[in-house]
This record gives structure tokens, C-alpha cells and sequence, in this order.
């Protein structure tokens, strides 16, 4: 079996023309330490090296070099080089001669001797040499390989030259780009389309050819990067003994890889009204140095600082760009990540709270509002966005919400928060994103799910497990040395409203029931004081019932409030005074159905164990989700699975 080569791809990619995914066959590979084999020796060398089966020179995994010699079966070329980070295909034994290959993203290179190589970023064996069976077509060497090598190119319209000055020659002043987008960007260079433009009147060395971010280092001077910004922070400012300052910092992706990218002082009034979030852009001539990990967590091992001679360029043509670049993890999996560590994550927000404000330590105010994400694993986690997030963010439609660098949290089990330099996505444009929605819309709905979070500001110290009353008993939950949690569909049936209420100590932090002195003073044991006043408190002892079975549970201030339908204060003056109107509260209240969240745990008390059923949250029963999770039962039911 064969596959068809794309003809013409050698001199396409020698040539650096736009060609997209040629397929080429290995015709022989072989390992060299780099530089030192690459620019002091020919190719028949490294050929007699491979022949003579020699090990690998060096212990470093990112020294080792592999030359490949490929065909597209009408010419060959012995001028590819494996890129480091794609030395995994040597390690399983996939680049074997005869085998074919995909490339999947290429640049050009030039050898300090002054060869040209193409380097191999990114590629994909598609046949292997057994499936292959020999050499495909009749291909002779590339003709024009030694004098492209040798002699200089013309720049037309539509030549990309490979050829780079060699590392010496960094452009000064006097290589400087127009541009052509605004007055206010007469410093940067100018881009049409792909590749960088070139002036008028400017030097005869070729343009710098776009690289991708993952192939940036600072021993680099002469390059440029097409990249999408993924997120971008507001101006700051410091002021200390060296003086004042002011800084931004942006992060951008392309295909390759994502770095962080920071300006200070002057370069923050020339590039902050520049830069927009999701817009495309060309940068070069920038500094790199090795990434504070601190301050970051992209997964790149240097940063970028913008100084007086770097060029920032709209660019047009965005396909082939990602809108970010995420490892996301299921929810599921949270629980086996470490505390404080950063993760992708992406779901659906089956709900949210309203916004509210805390105050911090440094005494400053700040808006918050905790979500419920699910994904495919039917789990779901509270995550907290902050700011400006949290205000504007809409729940209404049940959107997919994906998060780029959230911190995971072991507070009330598992939960995640947006950090400052977190990127929250709503609906975002990706496969995930649409994966996710289609499987939320199918089945996702009627799905029992489990919460990571044990939290009264979402889920109530519950779990998001449904159960009907008949299961809780008869799995015997609770029974454990932790508490289980359930959710479920009850009728309040029963109440006991003589004993609902209780004088407790009127102090903020204290709950505990006040001892009546007959002379108008109330004491409180805990806090070893007497109080002229006391604070009515709820605890209501409720009976549920669904379908199968009934349950005694105990409902604390808020739940019991919102069962009731008021406040502690107002019912123990209803009970003082008006007993009709107080026994109507209750009235009302019975043959209510809501959804319960309860925590369940057997507990201890005068040598007696019994299982104890805590309400953590009570809820309106949404009937159509319920119904949707009713049929989603009836389905799986009736197929025996």
C-alpha cells in the first residue's frame, strides 16, 4: 500500500513558499550533536557515521540533532533537521527509512557556513516503512540545491527568501520598516499578509521570516512572531526609593506555544492602546530572558520585555492562529491535584450566585461570584471569578465557561479561583467548547452528578449525588467514617413547631442557647455573661417524603427561614404574640415540594448511634430539568445499563 507524495513540496519548503501539510518520504535519518557536526561537516559524513552505527554523541536529549533526507517523489533533499522537542520519534523507533511523513509546520534556517536547512517542528508519521514497501516515484537530488546555498536571491513579490543575515548583522536604525497602519505606529514595521514587507529603500538583506514562539531564545536578534493575544492585564503602577514606574503585561499564542509579554514606562504609552485582547499581531525585535515562574504560568521557559525598537503590527490574516492554548483537565481529576497547583479548566455553568462584595485585608472592596461548572465526567466544582469578571459575567443560558490558569483550592474539598492573570472564556470558539455543549444538551442535563465542593455558597456542603430517600437508607449512607452527601426531591410532610425555636446568646459569634434568670437577664454559659436581651434562633426538626420512603432531617436558621418563609425574629413574635398567625406560617409551609441538599453522618449521642440528616440548602425544584433527568433515567433503565 501507497500513499501519493506531494510533488514539488522539496522545493516548496526549501524555498520557503506558503505550502500547507506536504507529505514526504524518509529516505535515511541521521543523529548528530549540534553545532558542531552541522557546521563543520558534509553530509556524506554523517552518512558514514549512521552506516558505521555509532551511539549517540552527548547525554542531553535537547543537543541531540537527526538530518533527514526526504523525497516528494520527484526530487529529494538531504537538508531537513529534526527539531529537539521531536526527538521522541527516534526514542520509539517511527523515523525509519522508507516511512512517510507529514509535516506539519516547517522554517528555514540558516547554518553559520551559510547552508540552508529546513527544521522540522512538527510532524506525523502517516505510513509506516512495512506499509510502504520501498521507495515511492524515481526522485533525483534537488538541482538547484548548492546554488540556493550559495548565491543570493532576488526579492520579488512573492519570493520569501530563507535565507537570514547571519547572527552578527543586527539590524540598526537604518533597517527600520514603515508602517502603513497608523501615524502613531510610524516606529513599527509594516506586514502584508504572512511575511513581513520590506521598505523602500531599505537594505538588500532579506526580511526576517515569521518563527514560531516555541522556537524563541535570547541568543535570537532577528526575528518575528505572528501571535493572537490571549489575555491582557490594566496599567500599574509602583512608587519606592528608585522612583516611579508604570507596567502592563499581555499574553499571546500561536500554534506553537504562548509567552507572557511585559512593557514598562515609555514602551506602556506606546503599546497599551495598541494591544487588544483576541486581535492578531506581528512582534520582533524584543528582549527575552528566562520567565520568573512567580509572575507566570504559561508553559514557556522565557518571557518577553518590550523596549524602544521593538515593532507591534496588526495583522489581518488570523487563520492558523489559536484562540488560546489549554490543557484542560477534568473536572474528575481535580481531586488528584496537588493544593495551589494551576489548571485549565472548561464546563458548563449549571448555576451561579448572585454577586456579592467582601472586603479584603488591605481594607479594599471587591466583587465575587462562585459558579458550578460541570463537564463530560458528570462532576462538578465551584469556581470563583473576581472583579470585573464576577460583574458582568451572565449565567442565564447556561453557558460553557473555560479557564485558563485557575488556582485549585482544597477549601470545602475542591474549588477553583480566577486569578489576576487567569483568562475567563465564555462560549469560547473551540472544539472543546462545542463537544461539551452538544454532550450538555443531549444527556447532560438529566445527569446525576457529583460535586468536588463542599461549600454552603453553591452547593451547601452537599455532593450534587440524587438519591431517593429508599437509597439512602437501604445504601446505608452515612454509616462511614465521613459524611456523605445526597441531593433529592421531597414534600415537607410534618413539622414540629413547638420546639422550632430557642433563646440563644445575643453576642455576633455566639449561637449558644441563653439561660432565662427570671429578672430580665438572659446568661450565656459559653461566653460566661449575662445579657439583658436575648436573639431568637431556628432549629426545625422536618419529616420529608417522595415517592418510596420518608426521612427526618434537621433544618438550622437559613434553611429553616427560607422553609418557612420568614426571618427567626418574626416568628418569635408571631409565637409571642399571635398564635393563629403562627401556626398559618406552618400551614403554608407543609405539602411544599423543594430540592434538598443534606449532609449525612451517624452520629453518637448518650451511648445511642443514629443516622443524622442534615438540610444544607433548599432550593425551587426547576421541573424541567427535573423532568429532563427523570426521562435520562427512564432511559438508561430501559435499556439495562
Amino acid at each position: 500500500m501507497s500513499v501519493k507524495l506531494t510533488q514539488g513540496a522539496v522545493k516548496a519548503l526549501f524555498t520557503g513558499s506558503d505550502i500547507r501539510n506536504p507529505v514526504l518520504q524518509l529516505l535515511v535519518s541521521v543523529f548528530t550533536p549540534t553545532p558542531v557536526d552541522l557546521s563543520r561537516h558534509s553530509f556524506p559524513f554523517l552518512l558514514l557515521v549512521a552506516c558505521q552505527n555509532i551511539r549517540k554523541i552527548g547525554n542531553d536529549a535537547n543537543q541531540i540533532k537527526f538530518r533527514l533526507h526526504m523525497s516528494d517523489g520527484l526530487h529529494s533533499l538531504s537538508s531537513f533537521i529534526l527539531a529537539s522537542q521531536q526527538n521522541s520519534f527516534t526514542d520509539e523507533d517511527l523515523l525509519v527509512p522508507n516511512c512517510v511523513c507529514m509535516l506539519k509546520e516547517t522554517t528555514n534556517k540558516t547554518l553559520p557556513d551559510g547552508r540552508c536547512v529546513v527544521l522540522v517542528l512538527n510532524m506525523k508519521v502517516i505510513q509506516s516503512a512495512a506499509e510502504t514497501g520501498g521507495v515511492i516515484g524515481n526522485p533525483t537530488p534537488y538541482q538547484s540545491d548548492k546554488e540556493k546555498t550559495q548565491s543570493p536571491q532576488k526579492v520579488g513579490p512573492s519570493t520569501s527568501v530563507p535565507v537570514s543575515p547571519p547572527p552578527a548583522a543586527v539590524p540598526g536604525p537604518s533597517h527600520r520598516y514603515n508602517t502603513a497602519a497608523s501615524p502613531s505606529r510610524g516606529r513599527g514595521r509594516g506586514f502584508t499578509g504572512k511575511s513581513p514587507t520590506k521598505a523602500a529603500g531599505t537594505s538588500s538583506r532579506s526580511s526576517p521570516k515569521v518563527i514560531p514562539v516555541a522556537s524563541l531564545n535570547p541568543y535570537q536578534s532577528n526575528w518575528t512572531i505572528r501571535v493572537r493575544v490571549t489575555n491582557k492585564s490594566n496599567v500599574r503602577t509602583w512608587s519606592n526609593s528608585r522612583g516611579d514606574g508604570k507596567l502592563f503585561s499581555f499574553e499571546v499564542v500561536d500554534e506553537s506555544g504562548e509567552i507572557k509579554v511585559t512593557a514598562f514606562n515609555n514602551e506602556v504609552d506606546k503599546f497599551f492602546p495598541l494591544v487588544e485582547k483576541g486581535k492578531v499581531y506581528f512582534i520582533s525585535m524584543a528582549s527575552l530572558k528566562v520567565a520568573n515562574k512567580q509572575y507566570t504560568t504559561l508553559n514557556n521557559n522565557y518571557e518577553m520585555t518590550l523596549h524602544a525598537n521593538t515593532s507591534i503590527a496588526p495583522c489581518d490574516d488570523n487563520e492558523g492562529v489559536p484562540t488560546l492554548q489549554c490543557d484542560f483537565v477534568p473536572i474528575a481529576q481535580l481531586e488528584k491535584r496537588d493544593k495551589d497547583s494551576i489548571v485549565d479548566v472548561i464546563g458548563v455553568c449549571k448555576c451561579a450566585e448572585e454577586v456579592s462584595r467582601i472586603t479584603t485585608k488591605s481594607s479594599r472592596e471587591v466583587s465575587k461570584r462562585a459558579l458550578s461548572l460541570m463537564d463530560t465526567t458528570a462532576t462538578e466544582v465551584t469556581v470563583t471569578l473576581w472583579g470585573e469578571e464576577a460583574e458582568k459575567f451572565d449565567a442565564s443560558r447556561q453557558p460553557v465557561v473555560a479557564i485558563k490558569g485557575a488556582r485549585l483550592s482544597d477549601f470545602g474539598g475542591r474549588s477553583l479561583s480566577a486569578l489576576f492573570s487567569s483568562t475567563v472564556m465564555v462560549n469560547p470558539d473551540i472544539p472543546e467548547a462545542f463537544r461539551l455543549r452538544a454532550w450538555f444538551d443531549r444527556e447532560g442535563r438529566a445527569a446525576n452528578s457529583q460535586s468536588l465542593s463542599d461549600r454552603r455558597s453553591t452547593s451547601s456542603g452537599s455532593q450534587m449525588n440524587w438519591k431517593t430517600l429508599s437509597e439512602v437508607k437501604d445504601g446505608n449512607m452515612g454509616h462511614g467514617e465521613k459524611a456523605e452527601y445526597f441531593s433529592c426531591v421531597a414534600t415537607i410532610v410534618f413539622m414540629r413547631k413547638d420546639s422550632c425555636l430557642y433563646q440563644a446568646c445575643p453576642s455576633a459569634d455566639c449561637n449558644k442557647k441563653v439561660v432565662d434568670l427570671q429578672n430580665g437577664r438572659y446568661r450565656c454559659e459559653k461566653c460566661n455573661r449575662e445579657y439583658p436581651d436575648f436573639k431568637y434562633r431556628l432549629i426545625l426538626s422536618a419529616n420529608l417524603a417522595d415517592y418510596g420512603d420518608n426521612q427526618w432531617v434537621t433544618c438550622f436558621q437559613e434553611t429553616a427561614e427560607v422553609l418557612l418563609g420568614h426571618n427567626a425574629e418574626r416568628l418569635g413574635e408571631l409565637r409571642d404574640t399571635d398564635d393563629a398567625a403562627f401556626d398559618n406560617v406552618f400551614q403554608k409551609a407543609n405539602f411544599k415540594t423543594h430540592i434538598f441538599q443534606n449532609r449525612v453522618k451517624l452520629e453518637t449521642y448518650n451511648d445511642e448511634s443514629r443516622v443524622k440528616v442534615t438540610v444544607m440548602q433548599v432550593r425551587p425544584v426547576d421541573h424541567r430539568e427535573h423532568s429532563r433527568r427523570l426521562l435520562g433515567n427512564i432511559r438508561i433503565l430501559a435499556s439495562g445499563t
